[in-house]
């Protein structure tokens, strides 16, 4: 009898550990990108813009984006809201006018990216301006074609805010103003 309770003492512990494990990287994914405003930069602008793909039996959240300074070819990557959040921003954002030059789309254990000139051309040339906050749309990520050509579609589904985003906007220093919502040259791009 004492070793069986030794043997479920032991599976009981090993479970309980698992779960802690388990519960420290569901937190860890979830934890909230901390944003402020630079006091250095006072006239610096918040870029953002949002995606959800699906795929046969996996789904994604978010997007990455890259933007490059014309002028001084200085770069600049988005960073998501938080781990499961199709939002993500570029905060401290000196005005200039920059392009798009690349886009990450994570979709399951699977990134689609694309940094082709295809991209620059789709978002067109964006001019930020002192001090303001801009949203350059929310995305659908969707597979089509046969599968020997099988395509990752990145559409532009609406320019809704989501409350989180425009939360974390204001309290990071941007509150003046409304997003100024900017419309890329297409309504979708080929992502692979």
């Amino acid at each position: 009898m004492i070793v069986k309770d030794k043997h479920i003492t032991m599976k009981t512990t090993k479970i309980f550990t698992i779960l802690t494990l388990l519960m420290g990287l569901v937190f860890s994914s979830c934890t909230t990108l901390k944003v402020t405003k630079d006091p250095n930069q006072p006239d610096s602008s918040v870029l953002a813009i949002s995606a959800r793909s699906k795929g046969v039996g996996m789904d994604g959240f978010g997007i990455i984006i890259r933007v490059e300074n014309v002028e001084t070819h200085q770069q600049y990557d988005s960073k998501t809201l938080s781990g499961f959040s199709k939002d993500a921003i570029i905060p401290n954002l000196p005005a200039g006018t920059y392009n798009v030059v690349r886009v990450e789309v994570p979709v399951g254990g699977v990134e689609f990216k694309n940094w082709s000139p295809a991209i620059k051309e789709f978002f067109g040339t964006i001019v930020i301006e002192p001090n303001k906050k801009y949203y350059l749309g929310s995305y659908r990520g969707e597979f089509s074609g046969s599968l020997s050509d099988r395509a990752f579609n990145l559409v532009l589904e609406s320019h809704e805010i989501s409350n989180d985003l425009v939360s974390v906007v204001s309290k990071a220093g941007w509150k003046d103003g409304d997003f100024v919502l900017l419309n890329p040259v297409g309504i979708q791009i080929r992502i692979n």
